[in-house]
Protein backbone atom coordinates (compact mmCIF):
# COMPACT_ATOMS: atom_id res chain seq x y z
CA UNK A 1 0.00 0.00 0.00
CA UNK A 2 1.45 3.38 -1.18
CA UNK A 3 -0.05 6.93 0.24
CA UNK A 4 -1.05 9.41 -2.02
CA UNK A 5 1.68 11.28 -1.95
CA UNK A 6 3.65 8.55 -3.98
CA UNK A 7 6.17 7.80 -0.18
CA UNK A 8 6.43 4.63 0.24
CA UNK A 9 5.01 3.10 3.37
CA UNK A 10 7.67 1.16 5.76
CA UNK A 11 5.84 -2.19 6.42
CA UNK A 12 5.63 -2.97 10.19
CA UNK A 13 3.41 -5.47 10.06
CA UNK A 14 4.55 -8.02 12.98
CA UNK A 15 6.83 -6.06 14.59
CA UNK A 16 6.59 -5.99 18.15
CA UNK A 17 7.31 -1.93 19.61
CA UNK A 18 7.07 -2.31 23.41
CA UNK A 19 4.11 -4.54 24.18
CA UNK A 20 2.04 -3.51 20.93
CA UNK A 21 2.42 -6.06 18.17
CA UNK A 22 1.51 -4.43 14.75
CA UNK A 23 -1.01 -6.42 13.05
CA UNK A 24 -1.90 -4.81 9.81
CA UNK A 25 -2.66 -0.73 8.21
CA UNK A 26 -5.16 0.25 10.04
CA UNK A 27 -5.47 3.93 7.66
CA UNK A 28 -3.62 6.06 5.53
CA UNK A 29 -4.56 10.06 6.54
CA UNK A 30 -3.77 12.94 4.50
CA UNK A 31 -3.57 16.52 6.19
CA UNK A 32 -2.21 20.01 5.30
CA UNK A 33 0.07 21.45 8.11
CA UNK A 34 1.29 24.98 8.16
CA UNK A 35 1.13 24.76 3.88
CA UNK A 36 2.73 21.67 3.81
CA UNK A 37 0.47 18.29 2.95
CA UNK A 38 1.89 15.65 5.42
CA UNK A 39 0.74 11.32 5.15
CA UNK A 40 0.41 9.62 7.67
CA UNK A 41 0.17 6.05 8.10
CA UNK A 42 -1.60 4.28 11.36
CA UNK A 43 -1.21 0.66 12.10
CA UNK A 44 -3.63 -1.89 14.35
CA UNK A 45 -2.06 -3.51 16.81
CA UNK A 46 -2.47 -5.77 19.48
CA UNK A 47 -1.54 -4.97 23.31
CA UNK A 48 0.31 -8.01 25.07
CA UNK A 49 -0.95 -6.72 28.42
CA UNK A 50 -4.85 -6.74 27.78
CA UNK A 51 -5.45 -8.29 25.01
CA UNK A 52 -7.06 -4.84 23.25
CA UNK A 53 -6.77 -3.40 19.63
CA UNK A 54 -5.91 -0.23 19.12
CA UNK A 55 -4.79 2.27 16.02
CA UNK A 56 -1.50 4.01 16.16
CA UNK A 57 0.39 6.43 14.06
CA UNK A 58 3.62 5.01 12.72
CA UNK A 59 6.01 7.48 13.67
CA UNK A 60 4.70 7.15 17.43
CA UNK A 61 5.62 3.67 17.00
CA UNK A 62 9.02 4.12 15.59
CA UNK A 63 10.26 7.13 18.29
CA UNK A 64 9.06 4.59 20.94
CA UNK A 65 5.95 7.28 21.95
CA UNK A 66 4.06 4.36 22.09
CA UNK A 67 4.92 0.93 24.18
CA UNK A 68 0.72 -0.34 25.38
CA UNK A 69 -2.47 0.93 24.43
CA UNK A 70 -4.35 3.83 26.14
CA UNK A 71 -5.78 2.16 28.57
CA UNK A 72 -2.57 0.31 30.19
CA UNK A 73 -0.30 3.50 30.05
CA UNK A 74 -3.39 4.74 32.49
CA UNK A 75 -3.45 2.11 34.89
CA UNK A 76 -0.20 2.76 34.87
CA UNK A 77 0.42 6.39 35.59
CA UNK A 78 -1.95 5.68 38.12
CA UNK A 79 -0.16 3.11 39.52
CA UNK A 80 3.33 4.61 40.00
Amino acid sequence: MKPKNGNRLIDLTGLAFGFLTVKRVDEIRSSRISGEHMTRAYWRCMCALCGCLTSVRSDSLRKGHARMCKACAKEARLRY
